[in-house]
């Protein structure tokens, strides 16, 4: 990948950060889709999309892009606040974006 991580991170939807640190967290897409509340194809969609926009082909190749360029911490510390905001919210209403 010949772009600047923090560049392509700036290009991401406030919903695929999310999902992207749901993924640097390990999170499968069905664990994502509960946590984020969205359906599984959704969260497929925007994996794809983040393949897309990161010139990366799998998870793993994204995650070591992002702990070689130093930003695999701010997607944890996104997560965590998500994952706070899920415990805290009803199963039925939409986490809060970030």
């Amino acid at each position: 990948m010949s772009k600047n991580i923090e560049d392509v991170l700036k290009t991401l939807s406030h919903r695929e950060l999310d999902v992207l640190s749901c993924a640097v967290k390990r999170y499968s897409n069905k664990q994502t889709a509960s946590l984020l509340n969205l359906s599984y194809r959704t969260v497929e969609t925007y994996i794809h999309s983040i393949f897309i926009k990161t010139g990366c082909l799998t998870r793993e190749e994204i995650i070591y892009l992002l702990e070689k360029n130093g930003a695999r911490d701010e997607l944890c510390v996104r997560h965590e606040k998500l994952s706070e905001v899920a415990v805290s919210s009803p199963k039925h209403t939409s986490v809060v974006r970030l």
